[in-house]
């Protein structure tokens, strides 16, 4: 018996200021794949560059479309380099990008100040 596989899926990305991660899934939330820099071999400072963070969304994204899928929902998040460099490379395995939602959090007041010196 053949398992049914969906046409779409959903794209996590997390792009931190040393690394990338991105872990796809299936609409009901069972991961397809997943991948970081790490796993092209890719060590060191090399990391945090924006080259890595295409690689890696060219990988990932040239295995959810031999797999069968051909259209994926990203959720994008965190404040590193490569978030562009890893949507580039997402487009370039020929996989279809429906939407791009920024979960990325920011801070509307940022960290109380600290208090002023006494002078006499």
């Amino acid at each position: 018996m053949n398992k049914q596989i969906s046409l779409l899926c959903i794209i996590n990305i997390n792009c931190t200021m040393n690394n990338t991660l991105i872990s796809v899934s299936d609409i009901n939330g069972k991961i397809i794949t997943f991948g970081s820099t790490g796993v092209l071999q890719i060590k060191g400072a090399q990391k945090k560059f924006p080259f890595s963070s295409q690689q890696i969304g060219y990988f990932c994204g040239s295995q959810i479309f031999n797999a069968g899928i051909r259209y994926g929902f990203v959720n994008i998040k965190g404040f590193g380099k490569g978030k562009k460099a890893v949507l580039k490379g997402l487009k370039f395995s020929s996989l279809r990008l429906l939407k791009i939602n920024n979960l990325t959090s920011l801070s509307f007041n940022g960290c109380k100040t600290k208090k002023m010196t006494r002078s006499k």
